[in-house]
């Protein structure tokens, strides 16, 4: 075994989950690529969203934490396949309001680094 383990890059090649129906966690036969929350991509949207909020008038910043959670999902989406095939609409899906599942699903996946790792053979 040896500390030489990169998370970054790790994360950027991402790994692949499956979408689970939000209620009943039945298998809907979607999979996605998605990166781990330490890749750049998923890092710099993260970044971006804080520096807009930095910059915006105190009145805006209550919505900015979700636009944070959204945005840095939406960076760490890489591919669909299994049902709508088009990553920039399920982007987009990931936006609205009664889509947050969409969101915690890759959020849970990307955040949890094991994920991203070869899981053992068991015998």
């Amino acid at each position: 075994m040896s500390l030489n383990i990169d998370l970054c890059e790790i994360a950027d090649k991402g790994a692949e989950m499956e979408f689970r129906h939000p209620g009943t966690l039945e298998s809907m036969g979607i999979f996605a690529t998605v990166r781990g929350y330490d890749s750049e991509a998923v890092v710099e949207a993260g970044r971006a969203v804080s520096q807009a909020m930095m910059a915006a008038p105190k009145s805006d910043v209550q919505d900015f934490a979700r636009k944070k959670r959204v945005a840095m999902a939406q960076a760490a989406l890489v591919s669909v396949r299994g049902g709508p095939d088009d990553v920039d609409a399920v982007r987009a899906m990931m936006a609205e309001p009664g889509k947050v599942w969409i969101v915690e699903q890759v959020q849970a996946f990307g955040g949890d680094r094991a994920s991203l790792f070869p899981k053992p053979e068991t015998p």
